[in-house]
């Protein structure tokens, strides 16, 4: 392999540094009113986040060991419809959107049609565009995703439904490389199906999942690739997963019942390397292909009335041929919702995750596509939250949480051939607090503000920040002066972001060859954005946006450097 400088690696040394993002894993609870599955409103374009949102709600994925739903937007990108949300109730059976925007160019494209739509069958198509190319430090920068998709829900008899979907996905990126610009692709492909059901008290669900995800196509500026060395000694790893879910859920009474779910998923990973301390190029190892497997159980039992709930239960996880074989972790949650004006919730939770590409590539794209990781293991967590309010239109949440992550991956400055992000196995621990103000008139106004704060050591730091960001703060403002024209403004704001990067020359301590490491500033993250949309009609709307509108340099990890002040206008056409 080629031997790569730091200097193109330490990006983060002069530069402010790059967002992360990543959904909390919460426990999965298959409690079911048997509801129809619908496409989430999010977006599908596979590029970096620029801030991590707070503790989020926990969704019923069908297992929380691997990310196969939609990818989170990043840039200024154009939200589609939300056809999740209207498929039962909408008139329409069809959207398409269209974004276009500057300095030089971002795209959006999005469009989706209902072909069938029964009392029994609903059956979708759709499909979407996401571009950007840009220019930053004297370079153009391209980033390309395309998706396409089908979704079916259909009724059997009359307490059981079938949900599956197909969809295919598409990528494009470069990022700084040694001897200038390298770039690679990326496939990924999902195949789930699903069977939920209620019967005599007993409810349930059964479900299958297929996922390819993999680099191809790596491009090396200034290098022309050999018949016995395509690659120039790089070797683009590729991952296969199966999993099978199983949950169930029997009435023990009238508030009661007790539930098992189980998780079993199968990862293939193909011809790959395994990073070392201290991250350079000789301290990667050639790994031949290999299968590891995590198996959870989930036994609880739950209890509830109109003023609280209460869940007791635990993770048993099974790793398959990736360290430790057996972890134990609780899940536990205790809530109170008897007054309309004050909640409380508490949990304790945890669990092991399989670390897949495409997780990782979920939160940054710009990532050297050759390394291939071990599972991670949460032993506990603890999240808790008091909600006050509404209060004419006014509402405080306070919620905080500590946490432990052993072998958590976390951003390492390297200079691993030939570029791109590489993440180290870093035990952590840390906590979390904020308070959330939030306000709705109802009609005009609606306005939220929140701020965090959390550790920014090397192994004592939020886990879910894997930028070690000591304080957050967002904001946003929704006015409606009138009824069809809104406007938004926005900001975003990260401070005390950090990375670490090893120094190539050992000590000794104690007898011990040691690399030390250093913290290396990643600068601070601030967002003001803006938008408009007008609804001509009830099909039609216009819109515009602005984003980083006060300039501010940032590098995404992965030596990207972030987009500046952008701008895009559009439109929005349901039928």
């Amino acid at each position: 392999m080629k031997k790569i400088a730091l200097i193109a690696s330490v990006f983060a040394l002069f530069s402010p540094g790059c967002p992360w993002a990543q959904d909390l894993h919460k426990d999965i609870n298959v409690e079911q009113a048997i509801t129809p599955t619908k496409r989430d409103a999010s977006r599908i374009s596979i590029l970096p986040t620029v801030t991590l949102p707070p503790i989020q709600a926990a969704t019923l994925n069908y297992s929380n060991k691997v990310v196969t739903t939609r990818v989170p937007n990043s840039f200024t990108t154009l939200d589609p419809v939300a056809w999740g949300d209207k498929l039962y109730t909408s008139p329409y059976r069809g959207y398409f959107n269209l974004g276009v925007g500057m300095p030089v160019l971002i795209g959006d494209i999005s469009a989706g049609y209902r072909i069938l739509d029964s009392d029994k069958t609903r059956l979708s198509i759709w499909g979407q565009y996401n571009g950007d190319l840009y220019k930053r430090e004297h370079t153009t920068w391209h980033d390309h995703t395309a998706s396409l998709g089908i979704d079916l829900h259909q009724a059997v008899g009359r307490k059981a439904f079938l949900d599956g979907g197909l969809d295919y996905t598409y990528g494009f990126h470069d990022m700084p490389g040694d001897d200038g610009r390298f770039s690679q692709s990326t496939s990924r492909v999902n195949l789930t199906a699903n069977l939920s059901a209620e019967h005599s008290g007993l409810s349930y669900l059964a479900g299958i999942r297929l996922q390819h995800f993999g680099f191809y196509n790596p491009h090396f500026p200034g290098e022309e690739p050999s018949i016995d060395d395509p690659y120039n000694g790089y070797e683009p790893v590729r991952q296969n997963l199966v999993g099978v879910t199983f949950g169930g859920k029997l009435e023990t009474g009238s508030s009661s019942h007790i539930g098992m779910n189980i998780d079993a998923d199968f990862l293939a990973t193909g011809k790959h390397y395994v990073a070392g301390v201290p991250f350079l190029e000789e301290n990667a190892v050639h790994m031949p292909s290999q299968t590891s497997g995590l198996i959870t159980l989930n036994p609880y039992y739950e209890l509830h009335n109109s003023s609280a709930t209460l869940r007791i239960g635990a993770d048993v996880d099974f790793s398959i041929k990736s360290g430790k074989t057996i972890h134990f972790s609780p899940n536990v949650t205790l809530a109170w919702h008897g007054s309309q004006v004050f909640g409380a919730e508490l949990k304790f939770h945890g669990g092991s995750h399989l670390n897949t590409l495409s997780s990782l590539y979920d939160i940054t794209p710009y990532m050297n596509g050759s390394i291939a990781y071990r599972q991670s293991h949460i032993p506990y967590a603890i999240d808790g939250k008091i909600a006050f309010g509404p209060f004419f239109g006014g509402s405080v949440e306070i919620f905080g949480g500590y946490a432990k992550a052993n072998n958590w991956l976390m951003p390492i400055v390297s200079g691993i051939y030939p570029a791109g992000a590489v993440w180290e196995g870093v035990d952590v621990e840390g906590y979390l607090y904020g308070i959330r103000l939030g306000y709705d008139s109802g009609k005009a106004i609606a306005a939220s503000a929140s701020y965090e704060g959390a550790p920014g050591k090397w192994d004592r730091a939020y886990y879910e920040w894997r930028d070690r960001a000591r304080h957050v703060i967002n904001a946003e403002l929704k006015i409606r002066p009138i009824e069809k024209l809104l406007l938004t403004i926005g900001y975003e704001f990260r401070a005390g972001r950090s990375c670490y990067i090893y120094l190539d020359e050992p000590e000794q301590i104690g007898g011990l060859e040691t690399y030390p490491c250093e913290k290396v500033s990643l600068g601070v993250v601030g967002d003001l954005r803006v938008g408009a949309g007008y609804a001509l009609t009830d099909r039609f709307t216009v819109f515009a946006r602005g984003e980083n509108l006060l300039a501010r340099k940032s590098i995404y990890i992965g030596g990207r450097p972030m987009q500046s002040t952008n701008a895009m206008i559009g439109a929005s056409l349901k039928f």
